[in-house]
Order: C-alpha cells, then structure tokens, then sequence
C-alpha cells in the first residue's frame, strides 16, 4: 500500500486511547493504536509523516464489546485476533482446511469402492463392450501414477477407474498391464460378461487377454498414428517425396478397411489392395476383395501414382506389410472405438495437469 493511499482519522472511543481507521482502495480496516494522549476528532492528512506515529506494532489490548463510532461500518466485524494492531478476518467454512480436505478424500475413497448402480445394469446385460485405456500423471516414460479407466463403449459410460503406482508394479510400463487386471477382476466379482475389449496395441495387453481368452480389438486411431508417423518420416527422405500426396488416403483407408470388413482374411485383402491402388491399378488377386469399389474414372494429377520398384513404392510396401502391422489389422475393432475414452482422458487434464504433481490421494479424488 503506498503512502498516497492512506487516509488516517483520529476518533475518541470508550476504552480506547484512539482509532484510526485506514481506508485503502475502497475497502475499511480498523486499527487500534495505545497513545499517551486523547485526540480531538480531526484529519490527520494524507499520505504525510503526521499519519506515521499511529501506525504501531506494538501488541494492544482489544476490548470485546464498545460502542459504534460513525466511521466504522454498519456491519459487524469479525473479532481480530489478540495482540493484533490490524484486523485479521477469522477463517470460514470456505477457507482451505487440509483437515477438512483429508476428510472430503477419504469421503470419496470410501464412496470410489461401494457398487454402482452402472455395474448392476450391466451385469444383466450380455454382451457388454469395453475400452480401456491408460492415462499416465506426466508425459514421457518417468510416470508416477496411472489410472486405468475401463468404459461401456456402447453407452459412453465410464464403469471402472483404478490408479496405479509405478512403484507398485516395477516400473510405469507395467503400469497399463496391473490396472487392466485389477478392472477385470471388480468386473468379474461383479458378475459383468464381456463380449470384447477395445485397447491399444500394449504388448503385455494383448498377451495377457490372449491368455485369457477374451475377445481383444485394436482401437484405429492408436495404430493409424503409429503408421502415420513412419510414413511421414519416410516421405521426407530422397526420392521418397510422392508420398506425401497418398499420406492422407493411407489414413482414411485404415479406417474404411476396419469399419467395411466383417472377418480376418476380408479385412487383410481391403489393406493390401492400397498397393494396385497407388500404382493406378484397380483390380486385385486376392479373391476375397477382386477390385476397388470406387468408380473408375481418369485422373486429374497423373503425377501422384507410384511405380513398382522406386525407392517410394518399395519403402510403402515394407512398412505396411511387416509382420506385426499384418497381424494387427486383422484384429482392428470393426464397429467400437476409444475416441470417447480420450475425450475423458482430455477432461482430465483440467483438474489434473501433468505439468503439476499430485500426491496418490489427490490424484485419486481428481
């Protein structure tokens, strides 16, 4: 507070030497000042030394009950505290209290393990789709925390969150793996039956529900991002630059393959047609898909087809046509995807950002 802000009064009151009331940016403050001498009613000044003898830390004594003065506000105020030359409001309900706020989590981790009325619906459902998916407290692989979030895919309804501690599991790339098991095992006390599970493509995930015998779908977005990038990084090398105009189809043809097949060998001859395709070749070997649906019509940019043997068409038929992106794009979910799951995980960083650290508590009650 500057000095040009300060305005200083001197009143006579019951039990008290003098009062000097400060008033600073339209707000009124009482201070209570031992003198030696009684003052007559008068304006000190502003901002001038005169102002500067009644402004004291000297601890005062604060009787409980005195009369009014016209200069104070109508409003009673909060008592300060003793030995205090300036008032200090008294804490409220609404102050931070971290008594207050261990009670309020440990409310919500009792509330967090009682049974939903979400999992009763749907353990007399048949059939139930899942996606699960993790989310980790901070970027990169140094993560603390991790909540596994389980969701009904059908209803965009989130059924099961459990958060894991790194250190609980030997690492954050175990993480993913231990929240799985633990939503599976609340899911199966609760006697829901699972028709498939949408996840991304986590080795320790697809091992273990295919030890497990449950139906397991890759969610499109996931593996289309991991091909993307590779395709994009190849596209930027030497003789390699054609690619660049097929980037955005290679997506959408992903995600026509999964979502037009209705079965394994169906869904792998759709994904390698792109390879005719490119070369302005339409019809295919594999009788499970012999040609293109589109309409066959010429081209406007003759320039973009590929030829068999260039360094282009040659890295393109590699990196889609390895053994592991083979396998997984017969497993691609052909209806369901995680899309409503990371928009939850989006939500979440509002309360819980991963550039501020959480103890395991508050990151469970955010």
């Amino acid at each position: 507070m500057s000095r040009d802000q300060l305005k200083v009064y001197a009143v006579p009151v019951q039990d008290v030497d003098l009062v000097t009331v400060v008033r600073c940016c339209g707000r009124r403050n009482t201070l209570y000042v031992r003198t030696q001498t009684n003052f007559p009613s008068t304006d000190v000044g502003v901002g001038t030394a005169a102002a500067l003898p009644f402004l004291t830390s000297t601890p005062i004594k604060r009787p409980r009950k005195r009369r009014r003065t016209e200069l104070e506000e109508v409003e009673e105020e909060e008592e300060p505290a003793e030995h205090s030359s300036v008032d200090i409001p008294v804490p409220h309900d609404s102050t931070y209290d971290p008594v207050d706020t261990l009670n309020e989590s440990a409310d919500v981790t009792k509330e967090s393990s009682v049974p939903t009325a979400i999992l009763q619906q749907l353990s007399e459902q048949q059939n139930v789709v899942l996606g699960g998916d993790l989310r980790a407290d901070s970027p990169g692989h140094s993560a603390k925390y991790g909540s596994y979030t389980m969701m009904d895919l059908r209803t965009n309804t989130v059924i099961d969150l459990q958060l894991v501690q790194s250190n609980e599991v030997g690492g954050r790339y175990h993480m993913e793996k231990e929240g799985l098991k633990r939503s599976l095992a609340l899911l199966e006390e609760r006697g829901v039956t699972m028709e498939s599970i949408v996840t991304d493509r986590h080795p320790q995930i697809q091992k273990f529900l295919r030890e497990s015998n449950i139906t397991h779908y890759y969610d499109v977005w996931h593996m289309e991002k991991g091909l993307s990038r590779k395709l994009l990084k190849i596209s930027q090398n030497k003789g390699c630059e054609k690619l660049t105009k097929w980037l955005c189809s290679i997506k959408n043809h992903m995600y026509w393959t999964a979502a037009s097949s209705t079965s394994v060998p169906e869904r792998t001859a759709k994904w390698t047609s792109i390879f005719n395709h490119v070369l302005d070749v339409h019809t295919h070997d594999d009788p499970a898909f012999p040609q293109c649906l589109h309409p066959i019509r010429p081209s406007t940019d003759r320039s973009k087809w590929l030829t068999a043997g260039t360094p282009a068409f040659c890295r393109l038929e590699k990196a889609l046509t390895n053994k592991r992106v083979m396998k997984d794009v017969g497993k691609l979910s052909p209806h369901y995807q995680t899309s409503s799951l990371e928009a939850f995980h989006s939500l979440i960083l509002r309360f819980a950002p991963k550039n501020v650290v959480f103890p395991f508590l508050g990151m469970l009650c955010r």
